[in-house]
């Protein structure tokens, strides 16, 4: 329940720094928090409504694995360069604390008695994975891989800004009123699987009091009919408003 408490307040974080964002008019940032809000719920999610304490250990785990491996792999890269010394002596440092999580790590393992053969199995690597685990791979694509935009910084943006230049003023304002409403309909699908998250962990820690689960729905309806009020404007196709 730890485990679950805690990530259930970092992504609550990240989700506070998205929505101050919006309020700041600081829509691209927000698509980049956005994206960690989405991941950090999937998280959530896999962990406590489909895992145990071995997907828990599973998850630790693969940090530890993973960090000592690229900190190993930097070791390698600065080998023969004059500052070698200095940057060895840093990752030594850093290997010597991650020790100290691994201790944690291989205590807990050891008392549950988990085996650690088949610990890899239950954190996937692949983010994919786990919204696949979830039944929901389709989020995936139209909420997760759409946000990479600006957390990628890719080439999306600047080519729209390059096709634009020799426009009026007006199509260009036309073309900027869209792209901000997208961030703010984003903001809002990102808002609503963070509560679908926040809504998953609960149930799966014995929440059935059904007001308080009544609550939780009138908010997940709330935000898909604000998302619904801005898709025109965010130019998401429809009858009404039909993509060339």
């Amino acid at each position: 329940m730890h485990t679950h408490l805690n990530l259930l307040g970092r992504v609550h974080e990240q989700a506070e720094g998205m929505l101050a964002c919006i309020a700041n008019r600081c829509p691209t940032s927000s698509e980049a928090l956005g994206r960690i809000v989405v991941e950090g719920s999937i998280n959530l999610m896999f962990l406590s409504v489909l895992g145990d304490e071995r997907h828990i250990l599973s998850f630790f785990n693969r940090w530890i694995v993973e960090h000592k491996r690229k900190l190993e792999e930097w070791r390698l890269k600065v080998e023969g360069k004059a500052y070698m010394q200095e940057i060895q002596s840093m990752i030594d440092d850093r290997l010597s604390a991650l020790e100290n999580y691994k201790y944690y790590v291989d205590f807990v393992i050891k008392n549950l008695s988990v085996d650690v053969m088949n610990l890899p199995k239950y954190w996937p690597k692949s983010l994919y994975n786990r919204f696949e685990s979830l039944g929901l791979e389709e989020s995936y694509y139209t909420i997760y891989h759409r946000l990479s935009g600006s957390s990628h910084i890719t080439a999306e943006d600047t080519i729209s800004w390059m096709m634009f230049l020799n426009q009026s003023n007006e199509q260009r304002r036309s073309l900027a009123i869209e792209a901000w409403s997208y961030s703010i309909m984003m903001s809002r699908i990102v808002s609503l699987t963070f509560i679908e998250g926040v809504m998953g962990c609960c149930q799966a820690h014995g929440l059935k009091d059904n007001r308080t689960l009544q609550r939780f729905n009138e908010l997940k309806q709330y935000l898909a009919q604000a998302v619904s009020e801005i898709s025109e404007s965010a130019g998401v196709p429809n009858d009404n408003n039909p993509r060339q």
